[in-house]
């Protein structure tokens, strides 16, 4: 099987597919970011775009440029959210997938990729962990935007422009960007999928049974929080959990 990509039928999913944006801030670009250049940003094939978002424009190591949003806050990151996916529209269209990220969220980009070969990228796709708010007679479900979440172009456009009607728009630049995202889905009638493997705390805070009958992770967030002791750190959560198969063995 091509490390890249995975043949179902008709369809291919590559992760040259991808544009992987990863929230971030000026404070973490030489602290997080290199950590991520070194472990799932190296999984990905040169023809994949890789786009930090930040609040602050600078060229870092490996030729990667962060993107300046304008907006930043210390919690919530929905303002920042909103622009980003502005900025996906703009200036990479027509991708079938767009994987959305924390900079402190770890990949394992072909489990992804082995998991969107069951999906159409035609279909109007909201896909990650699933979570949901409820009080009194109203409720809705939302995907956590820590353990990352992947839109379709198809999602991606209906939700672009229900924010150029000033329809979906943030509360506050510090609303929760997670939950607002599932408002603005629900209300577009596009439903949040669950998929198991996408998590939005470290692995010690599952069960290891759990972990087991999911089958390989897709993604684990928190990775770079104090940890109790004997819990392993960003670089071997990735080892042990996300590297590829091949890069998991010569490690």
């Amino acid at each position: 099987v091509d490390r890249w990509r995975i043949d179902f039928g008709s369809r291919q999913v590559s992760s040259r597919n991808f544009v992987v944006a990863v929230k971030s801030t000026a404070a973490h670009h030489h602290s997080r970011v290199p950590l991520l250049q070194s472990t799932w940003m190296r999984d990905l094939p040169t023809t994949s775009a890789v786009v930090v978002m930040s609040d602050r424009r600078e060229a870092l190591d490996g030729g990667l440029i962060t993107v300046d949003l304008g907006v930043n806050t210390n919690r919530g990151h929905c303002g920042k959210m909103l622009e980003l996916l502005k900025h996906l529209i703009r200036q990479h269209p027509e991708r079938p997938y767009y994987v959305v990220g924390d900079d402190d969220t770890l990949w394992n980009s072909t489990r992804l990729g082995e998991i969107l070969v069951s999906y159409d990228p035609n279909d109007a796709l909201y896909l990650g962990e699933r979570y949901a708010y409820g009080h009194g007679k109203h409720f809705y479900d939302y995907l956590t935007t820590g353990s990352g979440i992947v839109l379709s172009w198809t999602a991606l456009t209906r939700l672009g422009r229900c924010i150029k009607r000033q329809e979906c728009q943030c509360p506050s630049d510090d609303s929760p960007d997670d939950m607002a995202l599932g408002r603005w889905f629900r209300s577009l009638g596009v439903p949040a999928i669950h998929e198991a493997g996408f998590h939005q705390r470290r692995p010690g805070d599952y069960h290891e049974d759990a972990l087991a009958v999911e089958g390989p992770a897709v993604s684990f967030h928190g990775v770079f929080q104090p940890r109790p002791s004997g819990e392993p750190d960003a670089q071997a959560v990735y080892e042990r959990y996300l590297a590829p198969v091949a890069i998991r063995e010569e490690l």
